[in-house]
């Protein structure tokens, strides 16, 4: 059977780190598939001392049983996904499911995506016009 891609579903996906070429960042599906098939997702990345990290959402300990040091939502990197895609890549091991997000965390990130400076236009505009 199939991965079925829904909000609050998050999964595993390689990470673009020059740091951990091994390495994989939690990814959350944010929004319900739209009538295209897609989805916002967002990304958590762990806070490092001495490095910028958006602070719009910070993501704590135990919120997640991925998250293991205190995280932010990297929204520099948000994304409108298809979601055949992300059921794809799940299906063949290039994704690794995990957990679902809590909603009202779900619901924060989202929220977020509106404050951050980072969060690329494409995205929010995807976001408004789900709200049309």
């Amino acid at each position: 059977m199939s991965y079925i891609v829904k909000r609050r579903n998050t999964f595993l996906a390689p990470s673009a780190s020059t740091r951990d070429a091994n390495g994989h960042h939690l990814h959350v599906v944010c929004t319900e598939p739209c009538k295209s098939n897609k989805s916002v997702v967002l990304t958590i990345s762990t806070i490092r001392d001495k490095q910028w990290h958006d602070p719009t959402v910070i993501i704590d300990v135990g919120l997640h049983k991925f998250v293991k040091a205190k995280s932010f939502v990297h929204y520099a990197y948000a994304q409108v996904m298809d979601c055949s895609a992300i059921s794809r890549d799940v299906d063949s091991w290039v994704f690794m499911p995990k957990e679902e997000m809590v909603e009202s965390v779900v619901s924060a990130m989202l929220c977020g995506a509106h404050e951050s400076e980072m969060t690329p236009k494409f995205v929010l505009d995807y976001i408004d016009s789900l709200d049309a």
